[in-house]
């Protein structure tokens, strides 16, 4: 997707895989999915991502799994400029 240079391996593949379940991926399809990459390497990845406002973030209304979606571009571009907490906030 356009957009994706300057990211890591990993953020692209965490991405990825958000692109496969638009309607989200819980934590424990990640953890399967990137089996030999440790919780510190996905919680920073996952950090990173959404400090560039490429990933949201949910908990489940199901269970209490963390859920993970990709911002769609158009989104994040709206978001654009805006702090932090102001993004949050909107």
């Amino acid at each position: 997707m356009s957009g994706d240079e300057g990211l890591s391996e990993l953020e692209l593949a965490v991405l990825t895989l958000c692109r496969a379940n638009p309607k989200g991926l819980q934590d424990k399809a990640l953890e399967e999915q990137l089996p030999s990459v440790s919780v510190e390497e996905r919680s920073g990845v996952i950090n990173a991502l959404l400090g560039k406002r490429r990933l949201q973030i949910f908990k489940s209304e199901t269970s209490d799994q963390l859920v993970y979606k990709e911002f769609s571009r158009d989104y994040a571009n709206k978001l654009r400029g805006l702090g932090f907490t102001r993004g949050l906030a909107y």
